[in-house]
């Protein structure tokens, strides 16, 4: 199926895309990202996501750390 909406997306948004519905942390962006992305500076990767989070197809949330009461470590939305 397609979306018009998101047909135009570049592959960097569409990376984007795919780790958020997949909700991924952020840093899972970079395995699907194509050069010159992929080795680049994170402050390449600013202009393409701030437009997606302001058109509301994403969110962004901290993650905070925290421990189970079964002692294992892990992340939770903060």
């Amino acid at each position: 199926m397609s979306y018009p909406a998101t047909d135009q997306l570049s592959s960097a948004e569409r990376a984007f895309m795919i780790n958020a519905t997949e909700f991924d942390i952020l840093a899972g962006v970079w395995g699907d990202l194509d050069e010159p992305l992929h080795s680049g500076p994170a402050s390449a990767l600013v202009p393409i996501l701030l437009p997606l989070v302001d058109r509301g197809w994403i969110e962004v949330c901290r993650f905070i750390r925290w421990t189970a009461p079964d002692g294992s470590l892990g992340l939770q939305p903060g």
